[in-house]
């Protein structure tokens, strides 16, 4: 009996097979010319953004005089009087990070410039800075808290992180100003960063 069913299945099946529709026969490779592209000029690369540069670049800042703190290997100082003791100082932490902030596909910065205005206060800012062709433009700031713990900057999308006072703080650079976008509570677990000088 199995002998008999198996040849039955053989027979049906032979006879699927013959009766399907003909094989259509593959297309046959015909010569033809492809142009071929040519090489494009590649455009001139932008020079990276240094610390070193970063470090002697002028922020906007709330505490001097003229609304501009130029660093000098990281730090500024200014006087409130010619013969006062007490003066105001400016520099950046030392912590920053790297990636494109405004879709050009070239690393921009951000930095924590941190400002001492003499009295009892730490002030942090967030400022956000674009690679124009090499140069630093700082094109954005934001002010974090005083006497903050920064853990870290991260920059994701275009959108930057930056954990301020057990607060993970997400901002996005838009018109020239940096927005507060998303707040997430986080635990504290790493030191505070130093300022440079």
């Amino acid at each position: 009996m199995r002998f008999f069913l198996s040849m039955l299945l053989l027979a049906c099946l032979a006879l699927l097979v013959s009766c399907g529709p003909a094989p259509t026969p593959l297309p046959q490779p015909t010569a033809t010319s492809t142009p071929v592209p040519q090489p494009t000029a590649t455009p001139t690369s932008v020079p990276p953004l240094t610390w070193e540069v970063l470090k002697n670049t002028a922020y906007p800042n709330e505490w001097p005089a003229d609304g501009v703190a130029q660093l000098v290997d990281g730090v500024y100082r200014e006087k409130y009087m010619p013969d006062s003791a007490t003066e105001m100082v400016i520099s950046l932490a030392d912590i920053h990070t790297f990636g494109d902030l405004n879709g050009d596909g070239v690393d921009d910065v951000v930095v924590i410039v941190i400002s001492y205005p003499g009295g009892s206060g730490t002030f942090f800012y967030l400022t956000a800075v674009l690679n124009q062709n090499g140069a630093p433009n700082p094109v954005a700031t934001t002010f974090l808290g005083d006497r903050v713990i920064i853990r870290s900057i991260v920059i994701e999308s275009g959108q930057m992180c930056c954990p301020n006072m057990n607060r993970r703080q997400i901002y996005t650079l838009q018109d020239d100003k940096l927005n507060l976008v998303e707040q997430i509570d986080t635990p504290r677990t790493e030191p505070a960063v130093r300022g440079v000088g």
